[in-house]
């Protein structure tokens, strides 16, 4: 089944064209950043392309994408490593109809969907993406931390305490996990503020690659604004 994966896979490579160079071999932590759904509609998501510039940016960590592959179980884009070989599964969930596919890739990995019957030595699991932070209730049955709002900055705060590797195992990890404002660890911290850009000249405003096999036939995605300009309600 690997190598009949490896083949489908290898169309999608072969389509992918780099304007920077990011993936590396190795690293202290090894984060999976996953999109639950088919790799056309994650690769068209800048918020994800976003989070893994910012992560490959980081020396220590390792990371390699996910996506949902019909017919096989959740394997890493780049090498075909299975979810139980990392330390952090990140989620980025933008729809609602994405979190049975979360659900699904997370039993399919062999890990449990609900965070209390999940090992110690089982990875972390996070969920930021719009869903997270319009309504992220219905995630803390699963998610063991839950980002709220544009993680440009505090994925990065995220990244140095697992880079830390404070002493006293999961609990103590999600604890200091908890001190982030904009990050809710279910159980721990309930409540936060929503994480907001004020700066958005610092970021980078385009995809990283280029693919033909996006959603918008081929076109280079680049970030022109940013919010709702009617200001609504709900997402203050």
């Amino acid at each position: 089944m690997l190598w009949e994966w490896r083949k489908e896979v290898l169309k999608y490579k072969r389509e992918e064209r780099w304007l920077d160079s990011f993936w590396k071999p190795q690293g202290k932590i090894k984060w999976a950043l996953i999109y639950p759904n088919a790799y056309s509609v994650g690769i068209s998501n800048l918020g994800f392309l976003f989070v893994y510039r910012i992560l490959s940016e980081i020396g220590s960590i390792f990371v390699s994408r996910f996506f949902k592959w019909k017919g096989f179980p959740p394997l890493s884009f780049e090498e075909g490593r299975a979810l139980l070989e990392f330390d952090v599964l990140a989620f980025s969930l933008s729809y609602e109809l994405d979190l049975p596919n979360l659900v699904a890739m997370l039993k399919e990995g062999g890990i449990s969907p609900l965070r209390k019957e999940r090992r110690e030595e089982d990875p972390l699991v996070g969920v930021g993406g719009a869903f997270a932070s319009l309504n992220p209730l219905p995630l803390f049955p699963i998610a063991d931390f839950i980002v709220c709002g544009e993680a440009e900055e505090s994925l990065k705060e995220i990244a140095d305490i697992f880079l830390s590797s404070p002493k006293g195992g999961k609990r103590k990890l999600l604890e200091e996990l908890s001190s982030i404002e904009g990050v809710l660890v279910p159980g721990i911290k309930e409540r936060t503020r929503r994480r907001w850009i004020e700066e958005l000249d610092v970021y980078s405003s385009g995809a990283p690659l280029y693919t033909s096999l996006n959603e918008f036939g081929g076109a280079l995605l680049i970030e022109l604004n940013r919010g709702c300009k009617r200001n609504c309600f709900f997402v203050l």
